[in-house]
């Protein structure tokens, strides 16, 4: 569903991978495609929260190699950083004024 750019749909599936999930080891993983869902969706406060829910999950993983944790780490910082700001909002809807 992700791939196919029905998010919505990737949601629901997400929704139910972590309800039925046999690995909460590897929630981390969903929990990153469930806030990639939401930056596409610019739900930005949820997106923000789930990334950080993804960082605290693989922060808890003791047995991943640690070059990829902080490969994964870093990933979400930079999604993190493509979700705009409340100034940017408010300059974007100031602009649009004009």
């Amino acid at each position: 569903m992700f791939k196919a750019l029905r998010f919505p749909n990737c949601l629901d599936d997400i929704s139910a991978a972590l309800h039925y999930s046999a690995k909460p080891e590897a929630e981390y993983m969903i929990l990153d495609r469930k806030a990639r869902c939401y930056l596409f969706l610019k739900s930005w406060l949820l997106a923000t929260k789930t990334f950080k829910e993804a960082v605290k999950g693989i922060e808890l993983i003791e047995d991943v190699n640690k070059d990829l944790k902080e490969a994964f780490v870093g990933q979400i910082e930079t999604n993190i950083g493509k979700i705009p700001t409340e100034e940017m909002i408010k300059v974007k809807s100031i602009l649009k004024g004009y």
